[in-house]
């Protein structure tokens, strides 16, 4: 049961998040080359997570299957290869595209990544669940919080800049 709710919530993610970034891209068009290159690497690193989990999921169970691990030891090593992946993906979207947010929401899950290490199972869980999803929550907050303001910001010196 709870894997059926699993890939349910993952795939109605997956569908929102694709329709999401479809939605806020289309009719996009420039021909100057740095908006280009800019939509390609935005492009590069949005197939790079679905891409990496395949790839993860396929890893972990070669790994079970190969060298006979416990349900334990596969959960330990799926809390732990998961959030560092993501992190360093999110170190790599920060480096692309100079985002505070994603630096430390990367340096954040990486960190993180070891609670299920030293805290076990279902301590890890925990800590996963609170913790690592509680700080991206954070970061989703601060980051609009930010872009809210650096909005009215840029509008004040386009609306001093007119009257001038």
């Amino acid at each position: 049961m709870a894997y059926n709710v699993f890939t349910i919530v993952l795939a109605a993610a997956s569908v929102l998040s694709i329709a999401t970034n479809m939605n806020a891209t289309s009719g996009v068009r420039s021909t100057n080359p740095e908006s280009r290159r800019i939509f390609r690497a935005q492009a590069i690193f949005c197939w790079s997570y679905p891409i990496a989990s395949i790839l993860r999921i396929g890893g972990i169970g070669i790994i079970t299957y190969r060298f006979d691990l416990s349900c334990t030891a596969t959960a330990v090593l799926y809390n732990f290869v998961v959030p560092l992946l993501l992190g360093i993906i999110y170190w790599l979207g920060a480096g692309t595209f100079n985002d505070k947010t994603m630096l430390f929401s990367g340096t954040w899950m990486m960190l993180l990544s070891w609670s299920t290490i030293l805290l076990g199972i279902p301590a890890g869980y925990l800590a996963m669940a609170i913790v690592d999803g509680g700080g991206l929550l954070v970061a989703a907050i601060v980051s609009a919080v930010l872009t809210h303001h650096n909005a009215l910001t840029s509008t004040e010196n386009l609306l001093q800049g007119h009257q001038a």
